[in-house]
Order: C-alpha cells, then structure tokens, then sequence
C-alpha cells in the first residue's frame, strides 16, 4: 500500500478515480497516508525509496519512475501538513472524479468519513459480487450510498432465494434507508407463514427480504452465501434489491439476538449526538460483555475531527454526566488541567457512632482506565511535590501508570507524597490491601496517615 500511494503522489496529475473494493481499505489506505506522508515525501525529494520496502520487485518498479522531485516533495507537505484533511483528495489529486468502492452493507459505516476525505466527489457503489461470481450492477452509480439497489445479472449464475421467515417492516415510505434498513424503521418483525422453499429469480417480491443461493459453472449447487438481500423492485424483468446484511450475524448476551442491521442502526442513530460536537464517527466494533449481570454491550468508536472544532477535544477521563462537568468547572476555575469513563464517587454517611462510612460509585471510573501513555511527562518532571495515594494501586492500567509516574517524579527531583488512604471495600481482601499500600510506601518522602 505504501509504494501505491507514493506511485500515485508521483502520478497525481493522472490520477481519475480512486477506489479498492471495500470502502474499508480506502481509508486504510488514507490513513497509511496520514502515518507516512513526511517520509513519502522525503523519498519525492530525494529519488530514493523508504528502506521500509523490502520486496525486491517493489524496489525495482519504484526504482522506474521515482526521481527527485522537490517541487512535488513541497506540494505535497504543504497539503498534508495543514490542520484538517478535510477534502483531502481533491487537493491531492486534482483531476479525481469519483470514489469507487462498495459502501452499502457493513461498509456503511464508513461512509462519513470518506466524504469528509473527498470534498464533495461522489461515493460510486457500482457492483455487488462476491468470491462467488459477479452478481449485480448499480444501474444509478452518482446515487447517494443509501439510495444504492444493484440489478441482478441473470447470466452471471443461477440464482435462487430462500424466503427470511422474518421481514423488515417499513414504517413509512419517506425513510432514509441505510444497509437495507431505514434510520427510522422498525425492526420490529411480522411472522409469514409462506413457505420458505427457495424460488427463482422471477418470483421473487418486492418489500421481501431473501438469503441468496447461487449454483455456477465451477461446481457450486446451491450455495449459501449468506448476503440477505431485500428486493426494492425492478428494471423491466429483471429484480432489484439492497443488500441488508449477513445472515447469522448477531450479538447476545442472553437469549436475545441483536442482528447486523440492529447494531448498524443503533450506531447510526447514536452518532448524530457527536455532531454539536464537530466530530464524524470513521469506524465502530463491539461485543457483548457478560462479565457483569445484566449482560450488556460494549461499542468501540474510532472518532475525527471535522474542520472547523475549533480544536474541541473529546476528553476520556471525566464522565460526561453532571458530576463530571462540575468538577471539571471546578478544576478549570482553579486553573487545574484536567483531562474526563464514569465519574469516581464517594458518598460518606455518619453511624451512630460518629465513624464515616464510604459508597464508592465506580467500575470503571476514569481513574481505573488511566493508561501509562497518557502521563504527561513533561509536566511530572516540572513538578516540586508529586502527590499520589493506595486507591491507584488497585487495578491495572492505572496502577503501572502510577508506579510510572512516581518514578519519573523521583529522577526528576521531586518530592513524593504518599496518602495511605485505606478503603478496604475497594481491595480484594484486607491482606491484598496491606501488601500493596506498602508496596511502595519505601519510596516516599511524605506519608500521610
């Protein structure tokens, strides 16, 4: 991928259309770009390829057509180099008419931030096939991603649907579809007491979703691909439909099942809270975690900046609920530097007796999740005194974050000030809690007890 891109930089006046079969491996593709760019262009200024390349046949075909060129170097760094890559595609590649590649299914989600990339050029889906065979065709390739029906090949193989006993309900016609399954629809289901035997081509219905069958020359009969298709109507004879997923796609945490097209909703539906915030979602995964009861799933967001945030962050160490944003008003008003999982809490109550009791509200909290790559070191070694207490001590990753810390503090010249801090309902067991609040208590300067 990195000798396409540096062959295509060299070539930029050439290049028309830029594409891979996936939506996925075009922004692959961008983001060796954004790691690579400096060194790209190092090797256009200099004629000579990154060591990096090591395959022979490479080095050779690179060796055709690389030669310093320092005027390219500069252009290409002075566009890459600028804050945002908003539109990135057209200042690279200025004849550039389209982006080919499959946007519809899975790859839906990818589709925000390839127009953030291209600056307005048009997302052409304009094939559907598989290892199988080459199965349909876009007939309207400029629609948008989640207009996109391909219209069967009837040539291609021989195609048979088996009936989904379970179909999409669409709740309205002005709905905004995506994957085959509009933003707003249902998924709720009705039950259909046809027959699922597999029909062919020309009985298919439209508003009805099928799993695809195919049986070809190579010797496939009647193999499932697993692609459930939904028919949207026809041009002249021949079927047209949208692709909705894979079948026996799912999630579960319990007895429920939550399919393809249902994630793909929620998230969709979900994003639209990070617009306020000047970012665009590029890539999600998830799993059902049932480490806790009730099960529940997790969803991991890949997120970017649109141009123009004006440099807003999202902050990962403050809980974005009310206590959250009162104690990082707090911090700000004192000009504490803050960086925001869940918010830690304790609520203290007093017995009878006068003593404090503690609930402890976290898992995980913020704190818990601190990660060695976060310190600032910088600013650990400015420090005069290096605070830190027991309760980081508890989990990982904030406990080696700490013991990182604290010796970064100590070689820096700081003083250590330790709080010994006892909360034995945080700690597994009272002698878990002994052994590691003395762990360290060697190495400080100040204990408070």
């Amino acid at each position: 991928m990195y000798c396409q891109l540096l062959f295509g930089l060299i070539q930029r006046d050439e290049v028309i259309m830029i594409g891979s079969i996936f939506a996925s491996t075009v922004l692959r593709g961008f983001k060796v770009l954004e790691n690579n760019w400096q060194e790209l262009c190092s090797n256009i200024r200099t004629g000579q390829i990154s060591d990096q390349i090591t395959d022979s046949g490479c080095r050779t075909a690179a060796s055709l057509i690389l030669k310093p060129n320092p005027e390219l170097a500069d252009l290409i760094g002075n566009i890459c180099s600028c804050k945002s890559w908003d539109g990135i595609i057209r200042k690279l590649w200025p004849k550039t008419k389209y982006i080919g590649t499959i946007c519809t299914g899975a790859m839906m989600q990818y589709t925000a931030e390839l127009e953030f990339y291209c600056g307005g050029l048009p997302l052409v889906s304009s094939f559907y096939g598989c290892s199988e065979g080459a199965l349909g065709i876009n007939l309207e390739p400029l629609c948008k991603p989640s207009d996109v029906s391909y219209t069967f090949l009837p040539d291609a193989v021989y195609y048979e649907f088996v009936p989904i006993k379970e179909e999409c309900i669409t709740e309205s016609p002005k709905q905004v579809e995506f994957s085959g399954v509009s933003q707003n629809e249902s998924l709720e289901t009705k039950s259909n007491d046809e027959d699922t035997e597999p029909v062919d081509l020309v009985n298919v219905k439209p508003g009805r979703c099928y799993e695809l069958l195919v049986t070809n020359s190579k010797g496939l009969y009647r193999y499932r691909v697993g692609d459930v298709l939904m028919v949207t109507g026809f041009h002249n004879n021949t079927p047209q439909f949208r692709f909705v997923g894979r079948q026996n796609v799912a999630l579960g945490v319990d007895v429920e099942r939550t399919s393809e097209a249902d994630l793909l909703k929620a998230v969709m539906e979900a994003k639209t809270l990070l617009d306020p915030l000047g970012f665009i979602l590029t890539e999600y995964t998830s799993y059902g975690d049932t480490s806790s009861t009730p099960g529940h799933y997790v969803i991991f967001w890949e997120l970017k900046a649109k141009e123009g945030n004006n440099g807003k962050e999202l902050d990962p160490k403050v809980g974005d609920d009310e206590f959250g944003r009162m104690l990082a008003n707090i911090l700000k008003e004192n000009n504490v530097d803050n960086h925001s999982a869940r918010t830690a809490l304790a609520f203290v109550t007093l017995r009878d007796d006068g003593e404090r009791e503690f609930l402890f509200f976290r898992h995980p909290s913020a704190d818990m999740i601190l990660r060695e790559s976060e310190l600032d070191i910088n600013l650990i070694k400015q420090t005069k005194i290096f605070h830190f207490g027991s309760i980081s001590l508890i989990e990982e990753t904030c406990k080696s974050a700490q013991l990182a810390a604290m010796n970064i503090a100590k070689n820096s010249g700081s003083i250590l000030s330790y709080d010994l801090n006892l909360r034995l309902p945080l700690w597994p067991s009272a002698e878990a809690a002994r052994k590691g609040i003395m762990s360290i208590w060697d190495q400080a300067d100040l204990i408070k007890v």
